[in-house]
Parts: C-alpha cells; structure tokens; sequence
C-alpha cells in the first residue's frame, strides 16, 4: 500500500523505522535525528508491505515553485 501520511508523529515513527534500518547510509545519528525531525513537517507517501513501513519520500520545498 502507498498512501500519504498526514499525522506528524507518524511521519516522524516512519522515518525513523527506515532510517534506523539502514544505518550503513545514514550512520551520523545527529543527522539521522535531524532528517527524522525534519519529516515531521514535510509531505510524506509512504509504502507498507504486511502493516509495517517498508519505504518513504518526503518532499521539501526549496523555492516558491520547487520542492
């Protein structure tokens, strides 16, 4: 299932199950707590295989017409 994730505490419990499995791409803890931080306030569509995150991306708007 793929879906937006609208609650930023979800968001939050999402980036970090991904972000916490993949520690070999994200291995600083300070900028892995930064980006989980970071998701609270940014669009999520999430993915979900058997009930539990398996993927995520979070857009971040950089200018008045780009994310």
């Amino acid at each position: 299932m793929i879906a937006v994730v609208n609650d930023a505490r979800e968001r939050r419990e999402i980036a970090r199950a991904i972000l916490e499995s993949l520690t070999e791409w994200f291995e600083v803890p300070e900028s892995r707590e930064r980006h989980i931080a970071d998701s609270a306030g940014e669009t999520m569509v999430a993915s979900w295989e058997d009930g539990r995150p398996v993927g995520f991306l979070c857009l971040k708007e950089t200018g008045k017409d780009t994310v």
